[in-house]
């Protein structure tokens, strides 16, 4: 019997959970490597999801090693590398990819910050996470499937982080063995030209306290994230930082 072969990608939060049910449930598949985040090579801290994957004998590859092997289907987990054509060319099921956003309308980073900084233009209390075929050009590929998350009038990025990480592994679990089974793509609706790419850049956390009451408590709320830099503004060349309660 020939096993479909698979390459996972990513190592951020909670996918050690699609690792692990791709792993236990699917017999008929090989999962030939994990790609770790770019981003782990800067930490000290033991990554579970890579863990995982040593105590199951998969190998660990990074993007680099990768380019030349032929597999089947490649799996995108919040993945923080840009694949080049020349792979997106090997697989012929194509990479899916688990986008920590609603796609058409937040491509790139940083896409809780964004849509919480929006609140008082768009009005749009609506996010979700989205799964996704990746082409060339990031975050636009056909749509497979996605899940809406409302956003909550006390949410602050953080909140809105944790509650969308937690819905992946459901999406990514309702759709996998679908996308396992059908030969070659499953159905996916091309993305309309709305919404917009945003750039991993620096945010800058700096107030205009001058802002009206709406402007000022969605970006205070869309700029509070547990673990980094906090709002703030200046005041007598002093900064204040400000904290949602």
């Amino acid at each position: 019997m020939i096993k479909q072969k698979i390459i996972f990608f990513g190592t951020g939060k909670k996918s050690k959970k699609c690792l692990k049910y791709l792993y236990e449930n699917f017999k008929k598949i090989k999962i030939i490597c994990l790609c770790p985040n770019f981003y782990e090579k800067k930490s000290n801290k033991l990554n579970e999801t890579i863990q995982y994957a040593k105590n199951k004998n998969i190998k660990i590859l990074n993007l680099s090693q990768v380019q030349n092997i032929r597999f089947d289907l490649g799996i995108s987990y919040l993945y923080d590398k840009i694949f080049s054509n020349k792979l997106l060319s090997i697989p012929r099921k194509g990479i899916v990819n688990l986008h920590l956003g609603p796609l058409p309308m937040y491509k790139g980073s940083y896409s809780v910050y964004h849509a919480i900084n929006n609140l008082s233009k768009s009005n749009n209390h609506n996010f979700g996470v989205t799964l996704h075929y990746v082409v060339s050009k990031v975050d636009n590929g056909p749509i497979i499937d996605l899940t809406n998350i409302p956003i909550l009038k006390n949410d602050t990025a953080f909140t809105l982080y944790n509650r969308s990480i937690n819905e992946l592994y459901p999406l990514f679990k309702r759709n996998i063995r679908s996308i396992l089974e059908t030969k070659n793509k499953v159905s996916a609706k091309k993305q309309s030209k709305i919404g917009k790419f945003y750039k991993r850049t620096k945010i800058n956390h700096k107030i205009n306290i001058k802002l009206n009451e709406k402007e000022l408590y969605n970006k205070i709320r869309a700029l509070t994230f547990r673990g980094k830099d906090k709002p703030y503004f200046i005041l007598k060349k002093r900064k204040i930082y400000l904290i949602m309660k």
